[in-house]
């Protein structure tokens, strides 16, 4: 009987969670990009340039030996070991990644992008910076994004420590092998008809290389024989899909510096405190995305006893429904008529949701500004 009423307990807790979640809606509005380039329509974007060590490149990153203690040996296997790895850097793979991570970023909608193919092309063909120029220009190509990998370095380090038997005082020791890899990438965008640069950033990522830091390589026994640890192979980490991860960590900012994107947004309805029975058919309209249906019911309870719940529902119910202004407005007579803080904040919210709205349009639809800043670059 206990088992029972335990049960009936819990399930009744669990009812009561599901009842209380709010009633989500959701809301898809422009945001406008950091840097200004109202008037822009079509961007060409060139190949990433890969980062040159020159000639030392493949030794570059080959492990140095930092042991806390100088009694520690270092065991000819443990070279032999090293010797064997990877130790090159998959620059053409990184730059061409990053391209397409530009790529990416910018084609969210509202720009016409020229890929890096056709670009790459374009500049191959010609041979003279005004020619270039000219030749994107008859593509209607308004700016033009370059880039280059500044630095695509690791370093790498055995660690070492030592463990002593408290019986027969032998001595075992532990090899770890770190590694670390960091990846910087700036880019530069020009306007094709004046060469004025438009926006230049810098971006570093840095990180590991290995999802357990550091790997154990192996131990060496009191005896002299070396073990391997199974977590350790000669192969070790995709350096290609490392730098990936953090070249993939440069392209929001891309995104939020250059273009106006579209931003999803969940809102939540108010509650139905009063647990009036009307407006629950609104709630499951909503709940099936018909907000339409739903913005109906609560607006006509509005409109009989301005009550809280109804009048914040139909503002924000108005906002998803295309009506942003009257969306406002009503927010700010609810909040006026009821002086809740949730409606004033609902006000607030919306106001800043359909400014950034406007903002955004405005870029879109405008006409090209001007600035004084000029650097050839590639044109």
């Amino acid at each position: 009987m206990r088992r029972k009423s335990t049960f009936l307990l819990f399930l009744l807790v669990i009812i009561l969670l599901l009842a209380g979640c709010s009633t989500l809606v959701r809301v898809s509005t422009l945001v406008p990009s950091q840097v200004d380039l109202t008037g822009y329509k079509t961007m060409a974007v060139k190949s990433v340039t890969a980062y040159d060590y020159g000639w030392a490149y493949r030794s570059a990153g080959y492990p140095e030996i930092i042991y806390d203690q100088s009694s520690i040996p270092t065991p000819q296997v443990l070279i032999t070991a090293l010797n064997r790895m990877d130790w090159s850097i998959p620059f053409d793979d990184t730059a061409d990644y990053i391209t397409s991570v530009v790529e990416n970023a910018l084609d969210q909608g509202i720009y016409t992008i020229i890929g890096s193919t056709t670009t790459d092309r374009i500049i191959k063909k010609t041979s003279k910076s005004y020619t270039v120029r000219q030749a994107l220009l008859d593509m209607d190509v308004d700016a033009l994004v370059t880039g280059k990998v500044t630095e695509q370095t690791y370093k790498t380090y055995v660690s070492a420590t030592v463990k002593t038997d408290a019986t027969t005082n032998q001595k075992t020791y532990y090899y770890y092998l770190h590694r670390n890899g960091t990846l910087k990438y700036e880019y530069v965008v020009q306007d094709v008809e004046s060469l004025a640069v438009l926006d230049t950033y810098s971006f570093t990522s840095s990180s590991s290389f290995y999802d357990t830091d550091p790997i154990l390589i192996g131990y060496l026994k009191p005896d002299g024989a070396f073990v391997f640890s199974a977590q350790f192979s000669y192969g070790l980490s995709d350096f290609a899909l490392r730098y990936r991860y953090m070249a993939d960590s440069f392209g929001s900012t891309i995104k939020n510096r250059l273009t106006p994107y579209y931003k999803k947004s969940n809102l939540s309805l108010i509650s139905n405190k009063a647990k009036d029975e009307s407006l629950e058919i609104g709630y499951e309209y909503a709940k099936n995305g018909m907000y339409a249906y739903a913005c109906t019911v609560f607006e006509e309870h509005w409109n009989r006893y301005s009550d809280f719940v109804s009048g914040y529902n139909t503002a924000l119910l108005y906002f998803v429904t295309g009506r942003p202004q009257e969306a406002i407005s009503l927010a700010n007579t609810v909040f006026a008529a009821t002086a809740e803080k949730q409606a004033l904040n609902l006000y607030k919210k919306l106001t800043t949701l359909y400014e950034n709205n406007q903002v955004a349009l405005s870029q879109i639809t405008g006409e090209k500004g001007t600035t004084s800043t000029y650097k050839e670059v590639i044109l």
